[in-house]
């Protein structure tokens, strides 16, 4: 049967993860945010995610996870949490680490994918992962998550390192625990439930409203890409004159001189035919 991999994680609603919890925790990119979660958390957050925490289990992290924490938690003596956070093994996943020196630490060796496979394979505790957003898109790249524990924050942020990026593979789950605090966090565990089923809520065929909504939008693309082509060509054209006095000033004004305008609809007809011809295709789909 093997193991199950849970990754753990704290996000805004807008799907971002760095540094939830720590202003200089993750300043990667030029992230300003750093400890937009801690005002949100309570005793009711608490008694949600304890029992998730204390679970037994291997810690999973990368690289600057495993730093972070190893810089804290040995260094807390009077916390439950921490000893149970000193005593787990961890696995730790990097390609810049010689040595792991936190307590029952191991170093994972050789490609990252295969080495999470061999471990979920073995007979243990569940895997936990923690933070580790590198780490978590090669997790789900390679479709070894089987649970996620996500804290779900009242507020956007724009930017910054999120959960679900490029690369994930399409998956349905499903809800096995939920809570919503006093403050508005979302607390939800979500589950693999196998392979998405894809449904529609269009009718047996199209009506002719929709039809002329089709025909609508495919001119509306016609004409962007026309506007588009327009603008960037006469861009480019006032760049070649700034660069080449000797042009005349019907460059400048590209409908000035009639030898001007054929010159110029021989070089936007290829951004003309190519929009037409898609929209015709659209059209036809």
């Amino acid at each position: 049967m093997g193991r199950m991999l849970v990754v753990n994680s704290s996000l805004t609603l807008d799907g971002v993860m760095q540094a939830a919890g720590v202003p200089e925790e993750d300043p990667r990119g030029g992230f300003s945010h750093g400890g937009w979660s801690v005002n949100y958390w309570d005793d009711a957050l608490g008694r949600w995610m304890g029992p998730y925490m204390m679970r037994p289990a291997d810690l999973l992290l990368g690289r600057k996870s495993y730093e972070m924490l190893a810089a804290h938690w040995p260094y807390i003596t009077d916390d439950p949490g921490a000893d149970h956070l000193n005593n787990a093994r961890k696995y730790v996943a990097s390609t810049t680490l010689d040595k792991v020196e936190w307590n029952n630490s191991t170093l994972l060796q050789g490609d990252v994918a295969e080495a999470v496979a061999a471990l979920k394979a073995q007979d243990g505790p569940e895997i936990q992962v923690h933070g580790s957003a590198n780490l978590v898109q090669t997790l789900l790249r390679h479709d070894l998550v089987d649970e996620l524990r996500l804290m779900i924050f009242p507020l956007v942020l724009g930017t910054g390192l999120r959960l679900f990026a490029d690369g994930t593979i399409p998956a349905g789950l499903e809800v096995v625990d939920s809570t919503v605090t006093p403050k508005g966090v979302l607390g939800v565990v979500y589950r693999r439930a196998g392979a998405i089923q894809y449904g529609s809520f269009a009718l047996d065929g199209p009506n002719e409203a929709e039809l002329a909504r089709r025909r609508a939008l495919a001119r509306s693309r016609v004409t962007y890409s026309w506007r588009t082509g327009s603008a960037a060509r006469h861009a480019l054209l006032l760049a070649m004159t700034k660069r080449r006095s000797a042009f005349s000033s019907s460059v400048i004004d590209p409908f000035r001189s009639p030898r001007s305008r054929v010159r110029l609809c021989l070089a936007w007809w290829p951004w003309v035919s190519g929009s037409v011809h898609q929209g015709s295709a659209w059209l036809a789909s």
